[in-house]
């Protein structure tokens, strides 16, 4: 880090931040990472219960839905971190 003739940080002096600013800027970048790694949990949670109920349907419920057995055990199936990019929720 480098510092002016005052012994101030020259990032600090450039950014215009005090060292409090700073230190609440990143708190709420790591807050919002938390956060989004919360979600994204959440996420798969659904994604995971939904292929348990999946596994669960008959032949009729499942042909309603337009899947066979086989998809459905195929899916059913994919790991906890296989999660669809986009499902258009």
């Amino acid at each position: 880090m480098k510092f002016d003739s005052n012994g101030k940080s020259v990032l600090l002096h450039n950014l215009g931040l005090s060292p409090l600013e700073l230190v609440l800027a990143s708190v709420l970048r790591v807050k919002a990472y938390v956060y989004g790694c919360f979600e994204r949990y959440l996420y798969r949670c659904a994604i995971s219960n939904e292929r348990k109920v999946l596994a669960n349907l008959t032949d009729k419920e499942l042909k309603d839905i337009g899947i066979d057995r086989v998809q459905a055990i195929h899916e059913s199936q994919r790991q906890f971190s296989d999660v669809p990019i986009n499902r258009g929720d």
